[in-house]
């Protein structure tokens, strides 16, 4: 991706994947983000209202 041109948006942005460790975070800080996508994490969670059965198959 181009940062330079989704920076120039002007709009906030978030990366995702392998920027879930401090340092990538911070490096997605540094680039301009606002921080770091986290969304799989938050879906499989105990709290996601998501079913059981299907967060099992997901992991698997």
């Amino acid at each position: 991706m181009d940062l330079d041109k989704i920076r120039a948006l002007g709009l906030p942005f978030w990366l995702a994947g392998g920027y879930a460790d401090p340092l990538r975070l911070r490096q997605a800080r540094e680039a301009g983000g606002a921080g770091v996508q986290v969304g799989t994490a938050f879906g499989l969670c105990r709290k996601s209202g998501l079913e059981t059965g299907l967060k099992r198959t997901l992991l698997a």
